[in-house]
């Protein structure tokens, strides 16, 4: 990995960092390299999982459990905020996978909940 591709501003990586972002270039590469057959096949079960957490979001705002929002916007939050986690996460990092998950998901459901954090 370069200076230049590296997510780090030093445009230093630690190996852990590039093993990440080896697999990342790797996935990029196999979804490139799908049929189209196969790809839409991935983006139909993309798109059932993104369905299924706007209907959660959806369903929690009518229950009254979380504030009224964009469910597509939220979404979209949730999304981006957890796919970028293997651009920064590193093993020899001070938090576990486990921690980062439960962080995680402590923030964006308090976030979600009426009342807010």
């Amino acid at each position: 990995m370069t200076a230049s591709n590296c997510p780090r501003p030093t445009g230093v990586c630690t190996p852990s960092q590039r093993l990440h972002q080896d697999s990342l270039d790797r996935l990029t590469q196999l979804l490139e390299a799908l049929s189209a057959a196969d790809l839409k096949g991935v983006i139909a079960r993309r798109d059932a999982f993104d369905k299924g957490v706007r209907r959660v979001l959806e369903d929690g705002m009518a229950a009254g459990v979380f504030a009224d929002g964009d469910p597509k916007l939220l979404a979209f939050a949730l999304f981006g905020a957890v796919n970028w986690i293997p651009r920064w996460y590193s093993l020899d990092g001070p938090a576990s996978s486990q921690a980062i998950a439960d962080l995680f998901a402590d923030l964006f459901v308090a976030g979600f909940r009426t009342g807010g954090v």
